[in-house]
């Protein structure tokens, strides 16, 4: 089933949860309500969001903290945690301030098994 179908959650700028997952809920977001285009997540760590073609640096992680946001982005994504393969896509719906959006998540493994992230953003129209 595509987990777009099931109830979109409401984003509220971070929940009460671990701090991987309110940085990630914050980034989804910050994404939403800056109507970013894409969130970058590289394995060492830096972290940039695209809009209107513009690149923006938007936060370095520490490298050890990585794997978790990637992670956290699996699972948001409902894709396997199991199996680890070259690349995965899935995706998600959220509501910021009431406005819907979906993100598509690219998790991308390497032969050195580092991990990246891509995030994408599906605003609906307005």
């Amino acid at each position: 089933m595509d987990p777009r179908d099931q109830a979109a959650r409401e984003l509220v700028g971070a929940s009460d949860d671990s701090p991987i997952v309110k940085l990630c809920d914050a980034l989804c977001w910050e994404g939403g309500k800056q109507r970013w285009d894409l969130i970058l997540v590289a394995p060492d760590g830096h972290i940039r969001s695209q809009a209107n073609g513009e690149w923006r640096d938007v936060m370095d992680l520490p490298v050890k903290m990585v794997l978790a946001l990637v992670r956290r982005f699996t699972v948001v994504a409902q894709l396997d945690l199991i199996h680890h393969v070259p690349e995965q896509t899935g995706g998600a719906r959220f509501l910021v301030d009431g406005r819907p959006f979906d993100i598509q998540v690219r998790v991308r493994r390497a032969a050195s098994g580092e991990e990246s992230v891509t995030v994408e953003f599906v605003h609906a129209a307005a």
